[in-house]
């Protein structure tokens, strides 16, 4: 068996690029350029960090209806990457005939991005809401915990999103975190603004979250 190679991964999530884009308001117009600016710094992250793949766990565009500029701003942030990206699809941005993936080449616009892979180390992707023991199923999209605990020891680290707040899930043996969205559609969420460095060695799976949100984090963000 091939030995494993040590892995760095940044985990970014619901991004919502294009968020807002018919909205002409100023303020509005500022939080979009926020949001570009803070998806700007996980890539600055992933760079300076030396990560070997990006992962974006969903919602990477807020909608199909996303301008031109949009997509193409993102897929020459995707190119500044160094390493390889990995992009799943989520619930604001599926993968549907005609819709924004088929619509756009971003594989071309950034030849190291991936919809959807990974190798050696086992990382699986999911996009929905995680679902404790007992709790109540009345979400969509239900990830459940005893799912969760059945993946571990086939996979090595499952990167989700859907949830803009940042969160670890992880149980029964699975390591399992919501990267959080690096900038939250509205400031009613104070956990988001982060992104997630991933280190898969023969130490384990760890990450550490940093923060990629400009402004100054929230006392409730940091704990």
């Amino acid at each position: 068996m091939a030995e494993r190679r040590p892995l760095r991964i940044v985990h970014t999530s619901d991004v919502h690029l294009g968020a807002y884009a018919g909205d002409g308001d100023a303020a509005w117009v500022a939080r979009r350029a926020l949001m570009e600016e803070t998806f700007g710094r996980v890539i600055d992250l992933a760079n300076a960090s030396g990560a070997d793949l990006l992962v974006i766990a969903g919602d990477f565009f807020d909608n199909d209806r996303v301008p031109d500029e949009t997509v193409e701003f993102a897929g020459r942030q995707i190119a500044r990457f160094e390493g390889q990206t990995v992009l799943l699809p989520g619930n604001h941005d599926p993968m549907d005939d005609g819709r924004i993936y088929w619509r756009h080449d971003l594989e071309a616009m950034a030849p190291r991005l991936r919809i959807v892979r990974a190798s050696r180390w086992h990382i699986a992707l999911g996009h929905g809401h995680f679902v404790p023991e007992g709790a109540e199923v009345n979400r969509s999209l239900p990830i459940l915990a005893h799912e969760v605990e059945a993946a571990a020891g086939a996979w090595d680290y499952l990167a989700l999103g859907h949830w803009e707040p940042h969160a670890d899930v992880s149980c029964g043996g699975m390591t399992a975190v919501y990267s959080g969205a690096p900038m939250p559609l509205t400031d009613a969420n104070r956990l988001a603004g982060w992104a997630i460095v991933v280190d898969c060695d023969d130490a384990g799976v760890r990450w550490v979250k940093h923060r990629v949100d400009p402004r100054p984090a929230p006392d409730v963000a940091a704990k």
